[in-house]
């Protein structure tokens, strides 16, 4: 027969192994490790060929052209950085395409729960190459990235000569504009965004069909947007730094420094500093 020894120990392990804080505190440590060993993996196939192909194929939907990724990471915060970022199309001078040394982009998770989907709260861009190029119907591409080149030109009022499909090229760009809210104009309808964009050390070419010099170019661009809100009211803030801007039009900008509070419907100028410069467009944004 057992004895009381052994049968007090025996009720002790009995309520030890039905006590409900052990039991909530194992199945804590066991969530825990679950998550900790997702993490990682998450970490871990973030560099892999298959998640940047995903990748790729997110931003061939965006800009409108094959994209290829050199290298994909993501961060301890889950923050995305793609480096050596370039469209895949043909290799001559004046081709159409986009390029940049390194993308970073930090992730809104409150949207997950707000939205249903995961919201971008901060893109940087480095060293961005991006060149426009007219085909023989008289259309730019690349296509979705037509606004924002816009955008450029107006702030830097650097005009392309006014031929026939340039001057095509701008009534398209105004008939846009105007079917769209201007305060969304560059991050709304080319990004898709509503986050803080900042670029770095670009350079933008357009040229015209059938090669020859650059119609414009624009050389150390740097453009940093900022979502502003306040009460019944939505703004955006832009300042738009660039070194070097040149139009074979007519005279060219340097030391240029515009900010801009866009509050809807009406863009105010805070500040625009420039100095006229008699430089031709340049060729070395070619991505």
């Amino acid at each position: 027969m057992p004895t009381k020894q052994a049968k007090g120990d025996a009720d002790n392990s009995k309520r030890q192994s039905s006590n409900p804080l052990r039991t909530l505190r194992r199945a804590f440590v066991t969530l825990l490790t679950f998550l900790l060993i997702l993490f990682i993996v998450g970490l871990i196939i973030g560099r892999t060929d298959g998640f940047r192909s995903i990748v790729s194929q997110r931003l061939e939907k965006i800009v409108g052209m094959p994209v290829k990724i050199d290298r994909t990471a993501l961060s301890l915060n889950y923050s995305l950085t793609l480096r050596e970022v370039a469209t895949v199309g043909e290799q001559r001078m004046g081709a159409p395409g986009v390029s940049a040394r390194q993308v970073d982009i930090a992730w809104r998770w409150s949207d997950l729960w707000r939205r249903g989907r995961l919201g971008i709260a901060r893109l940087e861009i480095e060293k961005p190459s991006v060149v426009f190029a007219e085909d023989a119907d008289g259309a730019w591409a690349p296509a979705r990235l037509v606004p924002a080149g816009e955008f450029l030109l107006r702030q830097l009022n650097v005009t392309l000569p006014a031929t026939k499909t340039e001057e095509d090229f701008e009534q398209a760009v105004a008939d846009k504009a105007s079917r769209s809210p201007k305060k969304s104009a560059l991050v709304a309808s080319v990004l898709g965004l509503d986050a803080a964009v900042a670029v770095r050390r670009g350079a933008v070419t357009w040229w015209a069909h059938g090669g020859g010099a650059p119609l414009a170019s624009i050389e150390g661009g740097s453009l940093f947007v900022t979502p502003l809100r306040a009460p019944d009211r939505r703004m955006i803030h832009y300042l738009l730094k660039v070194d070097r801007a040149a139009s074979a039009n007519g005279p060219g900008m340097s030391g240029v420094v515009a900010e801009l509070l866009d509050i809807g419907d009406q863009q105010l100028v805070l500040r625009l500093f420039a100095e006229h410069t008699m430089n031709a467009p340049s060729e070395r944004s070619q991505p």
